[in-house]
């Protein structure tokens, strides 16, 4: 799946991004291999009206195994702040 992925997502569609960035949070790791803080600074640069954080909190890639409950409480202060938002 991975390799598949590399193959074919080569640029993000910044049409699809611009038209839903309301809907989008992107999140990147300080310290992920898979994608360099350029990616993160490229982002803010091409969307800065977007909510694109580069995380301070020293997450894994594979936080699922180590910190599942923080990133599970980071994406629900999200969806509650959306909920929020809808509400007034």
């Amino acid at each position: 799946m991975a390799q598949d992925e590399m193959k074919e997502v080569v640029h993000p569609d910044d049409e699809v991004i611009e038209q839903n960035l309301k809907k989008l949070i992107f999140y990147y790791g300080a310290t992920d291999h898979w994608a360099p803080v350029s990616y993160c600074e490229d982002m803010k640069m091409r969307f800065p009206e977007g909510e694109i954080y580069l995380c301070e909190r020293k997450f894994q890639h594979a936080f699922v195994l180590e910190s599942s409950e923080e990133v599970a409480e980071m994406v629900a202060s999200w969806i509650q702040g959306v909920i929020a938002q809808d509400v007034h």
